[in-house]
C-alpha cells in the first residue's frame, strides 16, 4: 500500500515507521517540523489533531523554505 507524504509524516510522529526503513524514517521532532511547514498549522505532537485536521481540511503547500 502506497502511503501519501502527510501519512508518513503521521506515522513517524506516531514512531511507527522503524529506524531501519530509510526511505520513510524520520524522527518525531523532523516530522512535525515538515508537518507545519508543509501545511502552516502547529499542532505540536498530538497526533490526534493532525489527524483530525487532515480529515477535515488537510491540505499540503510543500511550500519549499
Amino acid at each position: 500500500m502506497r502511503l501519501f507524504p502527510h501519512e508518513i509524516l503521521i506515522k513517524n510522529l506516531k514512531q511507527e515507521i522503524p529506524v531501519d526503513a530509510k526511505r520513510q524514517y524520520l524522527t518525531q521532532e523532523q516530522a512535525y517540523d515538515r508537518l507545519k511547514a508543509w501545511t502552516g498549522q502547529d499542532f505540536g505532537l498530538n497526533v490526534k489533531k493532525w489527524e483530525e485536521w487532515f480529515r477535515k481540511d488537510g491540505k499540503l503547500s510543500m511550500k519549499k523554505q
